[in-house]
């Protein structure tokens, strides 16, 4: 897991072949589009999101195995959960492999705060509970196939 603000994000380029074109481009936007952007086909998306928060009660821990998340903050304070993949032994749902999506009912060993202009990545081995926030979160979350 790596959070940072994308000032630094030149930093991460070197981590998987797309970051740097991703990077670049979320550097680059100033808000949230009105419609998913295709990058690359099925390699590299982004999903635009605006929703009221929620609970830390209220959020569960996911994790994927086929696409790293990149979770870029454009307005509003976002909290995320985290806990290691290999430290998740309560699967609530099992990994669903078209979805590439799997549930855990254990509970975040840390919470990271994602800030405007903040981005947080998220490999396979990271599992992650989102959208915890008192008010309205507008953010971007690219899927970056592994």
């Amino acid at each position: 897991m790596v959070l940072d603000v994308i000032e630094n994000s030149k930093r991460y380029v070197t981590l998987h072949p797309h970051f740097r074109s991703v990077l670049e481009t979320l550097s680059l936007m100033k808000t949230v589009g009105s419609e998913n952007l295709v990058i690359d086909g099925e390699m590299v998306y982004i999903i635009f999101s605006q929703q009221v928060g929620k609970r830390r009660e209220e959020v569960f821990l996911e994790a994927h195995k086929k696409y790293i998340d990149i979770h870029f903050c454009f307005e509003g304070e976002e909290e995320i959960g985290w806990r290691a993949v290999q430290h998740c032994i309560s699967p609530d749902k099992p990994y669903d492999e078209e979805k590439d999506f799997m549930t855990f009912t254990d509970k975040p060993e840390s919470w990271l705060s994602l800030s405007p202009g903040s981005f947080a990545i998220f490999f396979p081995e990271d599992a992650h509970a989102l959208m915890v926030s008192d008010g309205l979160v507008k953010k971007a979350v690219v899927k970056v196939a592994v």
